[in-house]
C-alpha cells in the first residue's frame, strides 16, 4: 500500500511539472496583424516605397544582407522572451520617430528586429523610410528644417553649415530618402554607431539606455 501511494505521489509530481512546463510558460504570442492596418502605424516592409529594412528595393541604398559580417548582439532565444530586442527597438524608435512605440508596433517591430538578424542600423533605416516618419517629420517642413532633422534622428547632432550647403542640393534634387541613405551609409555613422548602435543610444527623455 505505501509502494503504491509513494508511485502516485510521484506520477502526480511528474504530471504537474509537465503541465508546468508546457501549459503554464507558454509565450504570450505576438500578433500577427500588419501594423499599417492600425491607425498611424508604421506601415509592413512591402508597402514602404521609401526604402525597407535591410534597404532592399532601393538601389541607392548600401545596407543590405550583405554587409551582416557580425553575429548578431541579439541573444539566442525566442522572440516572445527577448528584452534586449525590445529596448534597441524602443531605443530605435526614440530616436526616429520621438516618441516610444506602441505596444502593437512593439508585437510587429520586434520580431521583424530579430528576424532580421538584430541589425540596428536596418531598423533605423526603416524608421526613418517609414510612412510615420515622412508624414510627421518631412512631408509639410522647408528643406533647411527636413535636413536638421534627419541630421538629429540619424546622427544625433546638427549639421554643420557646410554639411547644411551640401545636404540642401541632395534633398532639393532626389528627395529626403537620398539623404537618409547618404547619412546611414556613411564612414562617420559606420565609426561611431556602426551596424549595432542606436544613435546616442535613444532619446533622453523618450528612452535611452547604453546597452554594449
Amino acid at each position: 500500500m505505501a509502494m503504491l501511494t509513494k508511485l502516485l505521489k510521484t506520477k502526480l509530481f511528474l504530471f504537474f511539472m509537465l503541465f508546468n512546463l508546457f501549459i503554464l510558460n507558454l509565450p504570450i504570442a505576438y500578433t500577427t496583424e500588419p501594423i499599417g492596418t492600425i491607425e498611424g502605424g508604421i506601415r509592413p516592409i512591402p508597402e514602404i516605397t521609401r526604402g525597407a529594412l535591410g534597404g532592399e528595393g532601393n538601389s541607392n541604398s548600401n545596407i543590405n544582407r550583405d554587409e551582416r559580417i557580425r553575429p548578431s548582439t541579439i541573444p539566442n532565444t525566442t522572440v516572445f522572451h527577448n528584452p534586449l530586442a525590445v529596448d534597441i527597438v524602443k531605443m530605435a524608435h526614440c530616436r526616429v520617430l520621438e516618441k516610444l512605440p506602441s505596444v502593437e508596433e512593439l508585437n510587429y517591430l520586434v520580431p521583424l528586429f530579430i528576424n532580421n538578424n538584430g541589425i540596428a542600423r536596418d531598423l533605423i533605416h526603416f524608421l526613418a523610410s517609414s510612412e510615420r516618419h515622412y508624414k510627421d517629420y518631412i512631408l509639410t517642413r522647408p528643406t533647411e528644417t527636413i535636413v536638421a532633422i534627419i541630421f538629429d534622428h540619424l546622427m544625433a547632432r546638427n549639421p554643420t553649415s557646410t554639411e547644411m550647403f551640401k545636404y540642401l542640393s541632395l534633398v532639393q534634387m532626389n528627395g529626403a530618402q537620398a539623404l537618409i541613405n547618404e547619412l546611414l551609409n556613411s564612414p562617420e555613422y559606420n565609426q561611431v554607431w556602426g551596424l549595432n548602435l542606436i544613435p546616442a543610444h535613444g532619446r533622453s527623455g523618450c528612452f535611452s539606455r547604453v546597452l554594449f
